[in-house]
């Protein structure tokens, strides 16, 4: 042999036998040999230092012996190529129609040999073993995808066109890009530590099959559309998942199972993780229309923002809600094994656009929480009681929906530190209000009324709703009363306060008109500052004088009853409202 080796058959299949065929000396140390029928290799084909090997044929292509091809292996024709010897391939390309198998005791790139690009199997399936890494510089195109490597695996090639991908066994990170016709995930990611990226731009991920990552490493899927099937694990333990479905959704079916320590994922429509055994951690960002995110144990959410119905279930453990959770379009349904932990006040933890608000859980304020139904009939419901672990702000607003507590706000020994109702339509509540700082009433554009059992032991309540009025349903009692704005009506009720009931009417002025020269006799005494004062604003104790004006207002006081064990002080309000 020479420098360069060529043979043509016409005709019939060549047999590659004997000593084999090698190009070791002397210029480019190639080898091209081409068959009309079929290639079986039965000894070795070795080209020099530098130099490529390419094989044509139209009826298959086996070998019972190796190929070394320094320079890369070029296959072109028509047949099943299967190479499965201890082949010394470094670059691999191939024009076939047929499937391909191809063993590489060396690292393998899909690149260019003798002029030709890429590997293109057409509907034909394909299947690489290498002892190193595989990467790719041209693209891939072929139906059912297998791969093995000692090391990484990288085809992100955006030209890349797989339909199916099998089993792949690495030692490495793994990354496959798909472009075309979506992608089903069938055969078992094997686990490394290292991490896992599969994307598909040209239709649906589908996944089917196990999806393993080890050691913290992440697994990342994407696809217009992304679903798990029945037999689906995708596992990245400590890892971060992240599923991108692009302008498509997310589907699971309930026997598979997401295990994650972090989850982000992202869907222009539908985002439903709803499977009873899925173990997630934290759910570090959750975008979609209608979303559903279900834990065997208890889970954590960081961002959340929907614009559909919200559905966060869990088994025994806690949902902790450490950062925004909204929807423009739908409810928000919260219901843990164990408890509902609100963990945020950067803004309001819970938000929709109108609709309804359920915490079907007992609530327990880790930080001051704002909880908001927005503008519509949307309401906030408490199922259960609602504990802190210091003195919180529950500060709550549902517009011209209700709000209602299932249980008993804060306790004797911890109490929460303020209750804020702004507006609503009504407010039920189903046992005793504990807060250091009070129940503030804020509504400020919708009357509301209030029933059930209004009672605030040891908890003072300040009446500050401008220009809307309080009607009372039920019996109040209180420690202290302070009425600033607004207007209250208590027909047939009782108002008990522990200690002062103090209303400050539009008339009110707290200069003794018989005593010479300005004078502040007539306020309202009190040795130490109040927790809060008329639209949360200031009161000089000098002058009396508020910095935002009172007007507070009886409506009906019909056969209301109003005992008062401390001091009973009203300045400018008319006590003649319905008598």
């Amino acid at each position: 042999p020479g420098a360069v080796v060529s043979i043509s058959e016409a005709t019939g299949d060549v047999l590659v036998n004997g000593s084999g065929l090698s190009s070791t000396s002397g210029g480019t140390p190639n080898i091209r040999l081409s068959s009309a029928a079929s290639i079986t290799q039965s000894a070795i084909i070795t080209a020099g230092t530098g130099g490529f090997v390419r094989l044509n044929f139209s009826n298959g292509l086996t070998q019972s012996s190796v190929i070394t091809a320094p320079a890369g292996l070029a296959l072109n024709g028509s047949g099943n190529a299967v190479l499965g010897q201890t082949n010394a391939v470094s670059v691999l390309s191939a024009s076939l129609s047929g499937s391909l198998s191809l063993n590489t005791t060396t690292a393998l790139e899909l690149g260019t040999v003798d002029g030709l690009a890429g590997v293109s199997l057409g509907a034909n399936p394909l299947s690489l073993s290498a002892t190193g890494a595989i990467s790719q510089s041209q693209p891939l195109i072929c139906s059912t995808l297998v791969l093995s490597s000692t090391l990484g695996i990288s085809l992100d090639n955006i030209a890349n066109q797989v339909t199916e991908l099998g089993a792949v066994t690495r030692g490495g990170a793994f990354a496959l890009v798909d472009s075309a016709g979506g992608l089903n995930v069938n055969g078992t990611i094997a686990s490394a530590s290292a991490p896992v990226s599969i994307s598909t731009a040209g239709g649906a991920l589908s996944v089917n099959s196990w999806v393993l990552a080890a050691g913290g490493s992440d697994i990342t899927l994407s696809g217009v559309g992304i679903s798990f099937g029945s037999a689906s694990v995708v596992r990245s333990a400590t890892g971060h998942l992240y599923l991108d479905a692009l302008t498509g959704g997310v589907s699971q079916n309930a026997a598979s199972v997401l295990d994650c320590d972090l989850l982000t994922a992202q869907a222009d429509l539908d985002l439903i993780l709803s499977a009873a055994n899925n173990t997630l951690g934290t759910v570090e960002s959750a975008s979609g229309v209608n979303m559903s995110i279900r834990d065997m144990n208890g889970y954590s959410v960081n961002s959340l923002t929907a614009s559909g119905a919200v559905s966060l279930v869990s088994g025994p453990g806690d949902i902790t809600i450490t950062g925004p959770v909204s929807s423009s379009g739908g409810s928000i349904a919260i219901n843990p094994g164990t408890s509902i932990r609100l963990n945020y006040d950067v803004g309001a933890v819970l938000e929709t656009g109108g609709y309804d608000i359920l915490l079907q859980r007992p609530v327990v304020l880790a930080s001051d929480a704002t909880i908001t139904s927005g503008a519509g009939a949307g309401g906030i419901n408490f199922s259960a009681a609602i504990t802190t672990t210091a003195a919180r702000v529950l500060d709550l607003t549902a517009d011209t929906g209700s709000i209602i507590f299932g249980g008993q706000l804060g306790t004797v020994a911890l109490p929460l530190g303020r209750l804020i109702l702004r507006d609503s339509s009504a407010v039920n509540f189903a046992s005793a209000v504990y807060a250091q700082d009070g129940v503030i009433s804020a509504a400020g554009a919708v009357d509301t009324n209030w029933s059930g059992t209004i009672s605030f032991p040891n908890t003072d309540l300040y009446l500050d709703h401008a220009g809307r009025s309080l009607t009372m349903l039920a019996d109040l009692s209180c420690r202290n009363l302070y009425f600033y704005r607004g207007s209250l009506s208590v027909p047939g009720r009782t108002i008990s306060t522990g200690a002062d009931f103090a209303a400050f009417g539009s008339g009110y002025d707290p200069d003794d008109p018989e005593w010479t020269g300005a004078d502040s006799r007539f306020s309202y005494y009190h040795g130490t500052s109040l927790a809060y004062y008329s639209a949360g604003g200031n009161y000089d104790p000098v002058t009396g004088d508020f910095d935002s004006p009172v007007n507070a207002a009886f409506t009906n006081l019909a056969g209301a009853t109003l005992q008062v064990a401390g001091s009973f002080y009203n300045n400018g309000a008319s006590m003649n409202a319905g008598a």
